[in-house]
């Protein structure tokens, strides 16, 4: 079995990186954080300078706002990993990451609530005002 390992440079990798490798081979069942949704998804954003881009980063902040409170419990029965399954079809982060960088985008219909292609990996949240935010997704 070494001598597999060894063909890829694996067994080195792993004598130097244990942690980081354990956490590649090893399925830990730890719970999700926020900030590990949070930083998965990339948002397309317009223009600086714009109305639309203040938009953008006052739904980011809720978004980001929701995150935190699903990880403490304040949207229970919601848990961070519902909020995966929908974004990304997974119940789990992926060992290696994704294929592609998921994003999250923003449009201004009137669909009171977000939009996942799996697929694609992309979110759509919508513009909206904080109370808004709060009873559409809670």
């Amino acid at each position: 079995m070494i001598e597999g390992l060894q063909t890829f440079g694996l067994v080195e990798a792993i004598r130097r990186n244990p942690a980081e490798m354990e956490e590649i081979f090893i399925n830990s069942s730890r719970p999700l954080k926020a900030t590990e949704i949070i930083e998965l998804f990339v948002p397309t954003l317009s223009p600086r300078g714009g109305n639309q881009r203040q938009e953008e980063n006052r739904t980011l902040g809720f978004w980001r706002d929701w995150l935190v409170n699903v990880e403490g419990g304040l949207c229970a029965p919601v848990t961070l990993e519902m909020v995966l399954v929908f974004t990304s079809g997974l119940d789990s982060l992926p060992p290696l990451g994704f294929d592609t960088t998921p994003s999250l985008q923003f449009h201004n219909s009137q669909r009171p609530l977000p939009v996942a292609n799996t697929w694609m990996e992309v979110d759509e949240l919508w513009h909206c005002t904080g109370s808004h935010f709060w009873s559409c997704l809670s």
